[in-house]
């Protein structure tokens, strides 16, 4: 296949993938509006992936999205296309679907922007770091298997672009696993210690110490 190929999926890789309760469940989206909806559930380990949950659906609000990851305890990162951003069809100020996350208390963050070819590539590298759940993954994996671009019959070549079909939704949600997978193993920044205290958070006693000192300095000079 033209697109995830199907032969990178290692058998070895499917398999059952127990959720690890000790770890977070993130998540990453394909948004449909009038299309399907798709997730991928996964927790990111040193020198893997287990993907532990694949949820797709049509029609549906966000509501219900949201209350299906919260029966199953996925409270993790959740990872947005950029497309996330965009208002909800309906009256002049409507939320952002970002916003709207936010307010069923998920953790919506946007997937770094790359052009969809450099999506489809981490797409391809990102397969052989990951295990599948056989059981809850298997409409996700027919998604992998199953996406491709599009023949064109005049030219006698394939499209640069992918076939937007059934596939598309559960390919594309991948896309944005794949570009955001390595940002849960980030280190925190580290915190900036103040040097000394500043002068409004200190009590007399230790400005009078503090004077002290700098008088001590100036009868060594």
């Amino acid at each position: 296949m033209r697109g995830l190929r199907s032969n990178l999926i290692d058998p070895a890789g499917f398999c059952d993938v127990p959720v690890n309760p000790d770890l977070p469940v993130h998540t990453a989206w394909d948004i449909g509006v009038d299309d399907a909806m798709a997730i991928w559930c996964f927790q990111v380990y040193p020198d893997h992936l287990d993907i532990v949950d694949y949820y797709e659906g049509h029609g549906q609000g966000f509501d219900h999205y949201c209350e299906w990851l919260d029966d199953r305890g996925y409270h993790g990162a959740d990872w947005m296309p950029h497309d996330a951003k965009v208002r909800e069809v309906g009256a002049p100020g409507a939320r952002t679907r970002i916003e709207t996350l936010f307010s069923l208390g998920r953790k919506p963050q946007l997937a770094p922007e790359q052009n969809l070819m450099d999506g489809i590539n981490a797409g391809r590298k990102t397969i052989p770091f990951a295990r599948f759940d056989k059981k809850h993954t298997a409409q996700g994996l027919e998604c992998l298997r199953s996406y491709r671009t599009e023949w064109d019959e005049k030219a006698r070549a394939f499209k640069k672009t992918p076939e937007h079909n059934w596939a598309s939704h559960g390919a594309d949600a991948w896309r944005c696993l794949s570009l955001s997978w390595r940002a849960p193993m980030r280190e925190p920044e580290e915190k900036k210690v103040p040097i000394g205290i500043p002068l409004p958070d200190m009590t007399m006693d230790q400005f009078m110490d503090l004077e002290d000192s700098w008088s001590m300095r100036e009868d060594r000079v």
